[in-house]
């Protein structure tokens, strides 16, 4: 099976909303251009959110952990 080669053009304004969906998708404009052309539904990926966290109190509970199973 041969590879074909499929060309269009866009206006500037058209690329440059290409390059920033592709990009926060982490992918190249044309990969993107050929999945979105087939259908594939492209998801961003998931942040990972570490906010809230309390450090300091985690410290406290996981030393607390290892002084009683040492017996201290």
């Amino acid at each position: 099976m041969t590879k074909k080669q499929v060309k269009f053009y866009v206006s500037e304004k058209e690329m440059e909303r290409l390059k920033l969906l592709s990009e926060r998708r982490f992918m190249t404009v044309p990969n993107y251009t050929k999945l979105t052309a087939l259908g594939v539904q492209i998801r961003q990926p998931k942040e990972i959110i570490l906010g809230g966290l309390d450090l300091q109190e985690d410290t406290t509970v996981l030393k607390e952990i290892l002084e009683r199973r040492q017996g201290i």
